[in-house]
């Protein structure tokens, strides 16, 4: 199989990281469900847009990460489901009304 993606998912891909522009109509889109925990903890059927980070990921910027987290969790104690260490991804956001052609 290909694992080049099309024209077209790459065109989808650019117009999501092309929204970040504006941080005020892309939050809404970045809260929408299928962005949270569950999605990852039950069955869920949808597309996101997710960027995956290679286990060979440099040490300092692990550390970054890690105490990202710690301040996160801070500043909102158990409000975030964290993934475990070896499922390292970004989900940019969740893409499903591309998929509903709107």
């Amino acid at each position: 199989s290909n694992s080049t993606p099309s024209e077209e998912e790459q065109s989808r891909v650019n117009s999501v990281i092309s929204e970040w522009n504006d941080v005020q109509a892309y939050l809404p889109k970045v809260n929408a469900p299928g962005s949270r925990i569950e999605s990852y903890r039950q069955d869920f059927c949808g597309r996101t847009c997710v960027a995956f980070i290679i286990s060979t990921m440099p040490a300092p910027l692990r550390d970054v990460l890690s105490e990202f987290r710690h301040a996160v969790d801070e500043e909102f104690p158990g409000r975030y489901g964290w993934l475990d260490e070896t499922s390292l991804h970004c989900t940019l956001r969740s893409l499903d009304e591309y998929a509903k052609g709107i």
